[in-house]
This record gives C-alpha cells, sequence and structure tokens, in this order.
C-alpha cells in the first residue's frame, strides 16, 4: 500500500502546482459489490436499514442484484484545497424487507469528507457529528404503493468515533488482508435503529491511458520543481 499513498501524494503536489478548471478531480473510481457477511435476512447487501420500512423488519440494499444494480465510489480532491479529499457513492440498489416483497428500485447518493490514510480513506466525527451526508430515494411503502420518498441519511460513529472507512484491508474476510472494503454508520432520518450501515467490497476500475497520461504529466512536474530548489 505504500504504492497507494505515494501515489496519492504526487497527485495532490501536483494539482497544488498545476490545477484544473474543475472544482473537484476524480482521483480513484471503485465498483462495488455485496460484502460477503453481510447475509442479514432478506437477501445479501451493501447498506442495511433496520426500521426504515412500514413494516418495522430489516431493509437490505443489494449492490449486485444479477448485474441490475450498479454503484460506483470515486475518491475526489478538491482543487483549490490539495489536502482536502472526498468520496462520494451513488447508483442504484435494489432491496426490500422480507424475502416475499418484490426487489424494489433505490437511488443513492452519499458524500464522505475523508482523509488519507497508509491504506485508504477514512472520515471521523467532526464539529457537527449528525450532518446529513445523502439520501437513498425509492419506494419504501411496501404495500404497493408507491411513494419514491427520499430518507436523508445523516453520519453516526462507531465507538472510536470513526463514521467511515473505506481500506484495503480485507475487512471480515477470513484470510484476506487486501480487499477493498467500506463500512459506515449512519441514521435514516436521523432515527436509530438496531442496525444501520454500510458493508460493501469494491474493485479499482482502471484508467483510460489519457488519464493516466495526465497523471504522469503533472507528477513529473513535482518532480521538476523538487530539482529546481
Amino acid at each position: 500500500m505504500k504504492t497507494h499513498t505515494m501515489r496519492m501524494a504526487v497527485i495532490a503536489g501536483a494539482m497544488a502546482i498545476a490545477g484544473t478548471a474543475q472544482a473537484e478531480m476524480v482521483l480513484q473510481t471503485y465498483d462495488l459489490y455485496n460484502h460477503p457477511s453481510g447475509a442479514v435476512d432478506p437477501q445479501a447487501y451493501g447498506l442495511r436499514l433496520d426500521g426504515v420500512a412500514d413494516s418495522g423488519e430489516n431493509m437490505t440494499f443489494s449492490f449486485e442484484n444479477a448485474g441490475q444494480s450498479s454503484v460506483r465510489l470515486q475518491v475526489l480532491a478538491n482543487d483549490n484545497d490539495p489536502v482536502d479529499f472526498f468520496i462520494r457513492i451513488t447508483g442504484t440498489v435494489y432491496g426490500n424487507s422480507a424475502s416475499s416483497d418484490p426487489l424494489r428500485a433505490f437511488n443513492l447518493d452519499v458524500f464522505y469528507n475523508v482523509s488519507a490514510t497508509a491504506n485508504g480513506w477514512t472520515a471521523t466525527t467532526g464539529a457537527d457529528p449528525n450532518a446529513i451526508i445523502g439520501s437513498i430515494t425509492g419506494d419504501f411503502d411496501d404495500n404497493g404503493v408507491a411513494d419514491d420518498a427520499p430518507v436523508d441519511l445523516f453520519a453516526t460513529h462507531n465507538n472510536s468515533g470513526l463514521q467511515f472507512a473505506f481500506l484495503s484491508d480485507g475487512y471480515r474476510i477470513t484470510g484476506d488482508s487486501s480487499t477493498w472494503v467500506g463500512r459506515g454508520w449512519v441514521l435514516p432520518n436521523g432515527q436509530a435503529g438496531s442496525t444501520n450501515d454500510f458493508l460493501f467490497v469494491a474493485n479499482l476500475v482502471p484508467l483510460p491511458p489519457a488519464a493516466i497520461g495526465g497523471l504522469a504529466m503533472l507528477g513529473g512536474l513535482v518532480v521538476a520543481r523538487r530539482l529546481r530548489k
């Protein structure tokens, strides 16, 4: 993971020198999938929100659903502040609250301010630990009447103050210490439940050649500047 840390440092330094016309730069993109240990009924999931359904049952959201779901995570950097990083999770997930219910599509959009670590990214409690970090929108009414109401997702944290982590550590995968795993703690509409959290695995989407060339050029600017000093 030393390569990951060095790459982030080069990109951040290059942005400070060169800058871009956009407000944010995409550093990395990942496709997201259900975590193998997320096995509570009614289905495998990448996000679980207990009590949000009208029935009050566990409600889980698949990040796969036989290829119908499409969820991505992007690591972003602020052009105006090269040490200001973000993670955004967006896409369509499929959820229900009972195995007898049909899966319904939901739109997910979540945004975290994160800090770089040796093996990934983390978000810890800040000045406003209960801020809204995004929403999930769809039909939560399991009696067949579509409402498509948005449910705001509020940030919460575990006992150590961690709101979200995206790390290359194989979290909760037996014999694995390198798979990218995301986990985070949320409150739907600010209401506490028994379990409300993200738990997913991720695969890096390779950068297109043009983007790799651009990053290499920016990295060269950093080296050249250091040689001139």
